[in-house]
């Protein structure tokens, strides 16, 4: 699990032939969270049968 805070800012303008018609800025600045989740599968190998006796 984590959490992360971006921080962006952002400006538009509006444009009337040469003259600014709208200036606007806005900070975003928004929480994320996240979560993951994993599976691991376990890899056996072929059955190999009990030890041979070498006494």
């Amino acid at each position: 699990m984590g959490a992360k805070r971006y921080f962006l800012d952002t400006t538009a303008t509006s444009r009337a032939n040469a003259a600014i018609a709208l200036l606007s800025e806005h900070a975003l600045d928004p929480w994320v969270v996240s979560a993951g989740v994993s599976w691991r599968f376990q890899a056996h190998g072929p059955e190999i049968g009990p030890p041979l006796r070498t006494t």
